[in-house]
């Protein structure tokens, strides 16, 4: 473990914003789709990406229930992208929506009522369904846009959160949460694993304020290319 705690480069910078807490799945508003289509793919053939996060969300077990993103007070009215994928690399979503002006509860986003596929989402497993919610237009955004925080499936107050990452074949991957001790990502529950397989379960501390986030892939016993997100707890 002395490997994976020294000083590592940084490589990835990412603004995450989480609420305070983590509501239920009581809503107050609606975002906005901004575009004439929902933008979804479902191909014969896995589209692998490249990205290393490809989640970041609470999940629960309501397979009844509706996308939802955690929306800071200073985004509201303002457009935000949603991106989607499985962990089969069959299906994939872009859509850019705008959020209403009270995001004091979690805003629901259209996907489940929206979708061409919805056996598809119905039939994926909920740790093979990556959600990543981003501050800017869909076509605006960077490695620098802040995100926000999916609710997929989930009820109730969560006490930590995911990210559905690609280790890239790597032998493990560790997640370092600031201070916090470091925790071993997991193979995802899902049969086929090409776009992410593994999951990390983060713990959400007490405190608020910037909270650092580490991802260490380890093969060979040598330490790969470390990729970092903060993470802003209002």
């Amino acid at each position: 473990m002395n490997l994976i705690m020294k000083p590592l480069a940084l490589a990835l910078s990412v603004s995450v914003l989480l609420s305070p807490s983590f509501p239920g799945q009581a809503t107050a508003e609606q975002a906005e789709l901004l575009s004439e289509v929902f933008q979804e793919n479902l191909r014969p053939a896995a589209n692998t990406g490249g990205a290393r996060v490809m989640g970041l969300q609470v999940i629960g077990s309501d397979a009844a229930a509706e996308l939802h993103a955690i929306v800071p007070s200073d985004w509201a009215g303002k457009e935000f992208c949603v991106r989607t994928s499985s962990s089969d690399g069959l299906y994939d979503s872009e859509n850019t929506y705008r959020a209403p002006q009270n995001t004091s509860q979690p805003v629901t986003v259209p996907h489940v009522m929206m979708t061409r596929f919805p056996d598809k989402l119905a039939q994926t497993a909920p740790e093979g369904f990556g959600i990543r919610i981003l501050q800017a237009p869909c076509d605006e955004v960077n490695e620098e846009t802040a995100a926000g925080l999916a609710l997929w499936r989930a009820s109730g107050r969560a006490e930590s959160f995911t990210l559905l990452v690609n280790s890239f074949d790597a032998d493990r991957l560790v997640a370092i949460p600031g201070a916090g001790a470091p925790v071993e990502c997991t193979e995802i529950s899902a049969d086929i694993t090409v776009a992410f397989d593994r999951i990390c379960v983060v713990p959400r501390p007490p405190e608020t304020g910037r909270m650092k986030i580490r991802l260490v892939p380890v093969k060979d016993g040598r330490r790969g290319r470390p990729e970092t997100l903060f993470v802003e707890l209002p």
